[in-house]
């Protein structure tokens, strides 16, 4: 285990697609005469967004342009979409704007997808939030092509980070209903992912209190509990708080304690001169 932590942010993804610069090769030393546009640096790119007057979001005739300059806006903007997309928490029109949108990107564009589930959970509208609740529930697909990295398909695979991110977004919300289905997906998701990304996000909006972990222990699943002492490191966190929770973790649940390095076949003995990768030991502690 790295010492490492992921803060759970119930915010917007920041989505930047990098393209690629025109192919130059065999064909000498300028490439083929062509009459595209040359391809900006993708730092310039990000300072000029980072100028550019945010989209208005009033009708739903905003929402497809609106989407489209989320998902390019840098970190610095979040805040200011996060205000923007508040207003319009009990715009209807606009939240079914935005669902009608998901659908049209969800087998297609998948970083178009999550921004979008993104911003129908920052608006916390009614619509969205039904939407949201009944789309986590969606069958996890079945077919696809087994990806050997991770055990399941592509399609399954995408779907899950899809749910992990709705059920963010109701976490955010932070309301009674909403409330209950993130308890429901804790407990009955068939993902572990999303399992524990309701877990997470449930403590997270409820300042981690006594109160939240309690109800918690009596929504999880028996051996899941330890999903509810994950340690989290936020913004007023310093690298040594953090990893004294870390270490407490470690300790409480040592099971979870990575694996000593083994040192691979071939490579230098101790006693030779210079570290070997394997004999480095385990990763840092944050600093």
């Amino acid at each position: 285990m790295y010492k490492i932590s992921k803060c759970p942010k119930n915010t917007l993804i920041v989505v930047l697609t990098l393209i690629l610069a025109p192919y130059q090769g065999a064909l000498g030393k300028e490439g083929p005469k062509t009459n595209q546009t040359p391809i900006k640096n993708p730092t310039v790119l990000i300072n000029e967004i980072k100028r550019q007057k945010m989209p208005k979001l009033s009708s739903p005739g905003d929402v497809k342009k609106f989407i489209a300059w989320a998902s390019r806006a840098p970190v610095s903007r979040r805040e200011e979409i996060r205000r923007r997309v508040s207003t319009m928490a009990r715009n209807n029109s606009i939240a079914q704007a935005m669902i009608s949108e998901f659908k049209k990107s969800e087998l297609k564009d998948h970083s178009r997808s999550i921004v979008i589930l993104a911003l129908l959970g920052e608006m916390r509208n009614g619509v969205g939030a039904k939407f949201l609740s009944k789309f986590i529930w969606e069958p996890l697909p079945k077919d696809g092509i087994i990806m050997k990295e991770s055990g399941v398909s592509s399609q399954y695979y995408n779907k899950e980070l899809l749910q992990v991110q709705a059920v963010t977004g109701l976490s955010y919300m932070r309301t009674g209903a909403t409330d209950k289905v993130v308890l429901r997906a804790a407990s009955s998701h068939p993902s572990p992912a999303v399992r524990a990304e309701a877990v997470s996000t449930f403590l997270w909006n409820h300042q981690s209190s006594n109160k939240a972990r309690e109800i918690l222990r009596r929504a999880v699943r028996k051996g899941e509990e330890k999903l509810i002492d994950r340690p989290v490191r936020t913004h007023k966190m310093t690298a040594a708080q953090f990893n004294a929770q870390l270490d407490a973790y470690l300790r409480k649940y040592p099971e979870l304690a990575p694996p000593a390095p083994v040192k691979a076949k071939g490579q230098k003995r101790s006693d030779e001169k210079g570290p070997t990768k394997a004999e480095v030991g385990p990763p840092p502690r944050l600093n």
